[in-house]
């Protein structure tokens, strides 16, 4: 799906939050607060990263259903000095992203991973691209003209998520009581999860998660027809 507008909007940054906070507090009812803190190690070595964001810690229910609702407010993409902000982003399936151009040159956002291929053409300063996340699991999203742009976009099946701080630091608002699947997931490929039990507001046990990746082999990516970049990428931070 792609719609492409010729309207200037306002900022985007912050629209994920308020999303958040929406999911959280008025959609959902009341419930409890799952909170804790996971660190992240270096790939190959015991020596942790400079700063642990950029996770994403998700609850799935175990042995009980809960009522699932599509998000109808709008999340946001900033594109601005040739990256994507934010860096990860959690959606519920079938939820719509809105990609926005705010750098002085044109992007082309698009993915090449299966089921879910997707190109929203070059567009300029000002437009945007929109595309509907419907398929379970991770989306590697990258610009067809900076190869240094990486998003990874993680659709999940229910609203009780979190992305983590620099300190790694996650909350998750609004649990029914219940067993529950934590999973944590880093952009570097650390994966770790554990079952918890939500009788009251919960506090989890430090996760460490152990790097699989680093940015050079992130950024060893192919462009939308498969072909190598012809220009370098740019270093990413951290």
């Amino acid at each position: 799906m792609r719609i492409i507008s010729t309207n200037k909007l306002g900022p985007a940054t912050g629209y994920l939050l308020a999303v958040l906070l929406i999911f959280s507090e008025c959609c959902f009812g009341s419930g409890y607060q799952v909170s804790g803190e996971l660190e992240v190690l270096k790939k190959g070595s015991k020596r942790q990263l400079s700063a642990f964001d950029h996770a994403v810690v998700s609850l799935t229910p175990i042995g009980m259903s809960l009522p699932l609702a599509v998000p109808t407010a709008m999340v946001a993409v900033e594109q601005t000095g040739k990256r994507f902000i934010p860096r990860i982003l959690p959606v519920v399936k079938d939820q719509v992203v809105h990609f926005y151009n705010r750098d002085k040159f044109d992007h082309n956002v698009f993915s090449r991973d299966q089921p879910g291929v997707f190109d929203l053409g070059r567009y300029p300063i000002g437009d945007y691209g929109t595309q509907r996340f419907d398929s379970l699991g991770l989306q590697k999203v990258y610009c067809n003209i900076h190869k240094a742009m990486v998003l990874d976009v993680l659709v999940l099946a229910n609203h009780y998520f979190s992305t983590t701080d620099s300190a790694g630091h996650y909350q998750i608002e609004g649990v029914p009581k219940g067993r529950y699947e934590l999973r944590a997931w880093h952009i570097y490929g650390g994966e770790e999860s554990l079952v918890i039990d939500v009788l009251s507001h919960t506090v989890v046990p430090l996760m460490t998660l152990k790097s699989m990746r680093v940015v050079r082999e992130i950024n060893a990516h192919k462009n939308k027809e498969g072909k190598r970049y012809k220009k370098k990428t740019l270093k990413y931070s951290r």
